[in-house]
């Protein structure tokens, strides 16, 4: 049975008074709609609760000393959230909490733990990588490897068991998986980031590894061409979607386009049902990137010239091209050919 976030609220709140009864602990309730939080607070040292719904509540708490966060906990237990809360306002040491109460900190200590065991297993990462555990907010953190443009990023997704291991060249994506032994993961971190490995030789040692295909461009020193490439290709496969009843017809013309040549100069992206072809180096067009955006309309479709500085929200763009079928063009290729003329950004 689900409850709402007040009803969690209000039972938590009506829990934390009866265990704290010392006349020095403020205890208090905060909410509006689905955002409900209680909060108890004795001298320099607060707690902050905040309930969330699902099938079983659950409880995020930060722990702050004179306004300064200084760990969070993440709970299913309501009882086990409370008796961490009042170790804290009994200032407690943060030592001690973590060695009484394992829902502190849980996956930015696994995290530290992953790092420690890491650097054991290869002792030469210690001075020729850079490790990093960074705060996100709240209970979300990332335990990052780098070295030059070579990078691993280590974190927990939900609720998984398992970590995520991501691995990067040149701040793309290129393989990842759920490391269940470190002394593994140790050895791939070393390969991919600190002696820089080629993807191939990686596929060759460590068969079992998913690579993407944008792996190869990136080996071959085209990693743009390849980036372009796969973005026309996830493109391609959006517009398969049965809800979008025009798909065959703009898959028809992204074929054509792709077939000029544009998919290894242009970015494809969408929004919406829109089709957006940029020179963004990156996915997420930023505000004056240059861009033609394609809106599919019941009938044709209009073709908007985002190839100056973008208008701003208070100024209704304007179609440069207005056509009755969606079907690829002449002024749809000198648009094309003037965006690739743009630099990348």
């Amino acid at each position: 049975m689900r409850h709402s976030q007040e009803d969690i609220a209000r039972e938590l709140h009506t829990e934390m008074r009866r265990r704290f009864k010392s006349d020095v602990t403020f205890i208090d309730i905060q909410g509006l709609g689905v955002h409900w939080h209680c909060t108890a607070e004795r001298g320099s040292r607060e707690c902050k609760v905040r309930c969330i719904s699902g099938r079983n509540p659950e409880y995020l708490t930060s722990f702050r000393q004179t306004s300064e966060g200084l760990a969070w906990s993440r709970s299913l237990s309501r009882d086990a959230t409370l008796a961490a809360i009042s170790d804290w306002l009994d200032e407690n040491s943060l030592e001690t909490l973590y060695k009484n109460h394992p829902i502190i900190d849980s996956k930015k200590r696994q995290l530290e733990n992953i790092r420690k065991s890491t650097l054991e297993c290869e002792p030469c990462l210690t001075d020729s990588v850079e490790s990093i555990l960074f705060h996100h907010g709240c209970d979300n953190y990332t335990l990052k490897f780098r070295a030059n443009d070579r990078l691993c990023k280590v974190y927990y997704c939900g609720k998984d068991e398992l970590p995520v291991a991501e691995f990067e060249w040149d701040k793309c994506r290129l393989f990842k998986y759920q490391p269940s032994d470190n002394n593994i993961l140790a050895t791939i971190i070393k390969h991919w980031v600190c002696d820089a490995v080629m993807p191939s030789q990686m596929k060759s040692e460590f068969p079992w590894l998913v690579i993407d295909e944008l792996a190869d461009y990136y080996e071959a020193g085209n990693p743009i061409e390849g980036e372009f490439l796969m973005s026309w290709q996830s493109v391609d496969q959006f517009y398969d979607n049965p809800l979008f009843t025009s798909g065959k017809d703009v898959k028809a013309l992204i074929a054509t386009m792709r077939s000029k040549g544009f998919d290894r100069t242009l970015r494809a992206g969408t929004s919406l049902w829109t089709l957006i072809v940029s020179r963004s180096r990156r996915h997420g067009l930023q505000r004056g990137q240059p861009s033609i955006q394609f809106w599919f309309l019941e009938k044709g479709m209009d073709i908007y010239n985002f190839m100056e500085e973008k208008p701003s929200m208070d100024n209704e763009p304007v179609p440069q091209i207005q056509l009755p079928e969606i079907k690829y063009c002449n002024e749809i290729e000198d648009l094309l050919n003037q965006l690739q003329s743009k630099p990348i950004v």
